[in-house]
């Protein structure tokens, strides 16, 4: 059984990175019906944050009404 993926009307992958440091990778996303960006699924493994991006979101325009859609 596969868990249902968050629906998003955005979603990238961000990067923060200190000096003499390795960077740390995060997904920065907006779920469908918020108005305010959620950071997670964070890792310094580049890797693992590109499968969570793969896997645990759906990127959805169609469905939202204009009022919903990021300009």
């Amino acid at each position: 059984m596969s868990e249902e993926k968050i629906k998003v009307t955005s979603a990238e992958i961000i990067v923060t990175c200190k000096p003499k440091k390795n960077p740390y990778y995060e997904i920065k996303y907006l779920e469908v019906g918020t108005d305010e960006y959620t950071i997670g699924y964070g890792s310094y493994d580049l890797g693992l944050v590109n499968d969570w991006y793969n896997n645990c979101f759906e990127i959805v325009t169609e469905e939202l009404m204009p009022a919903e859609r990021i300009h």
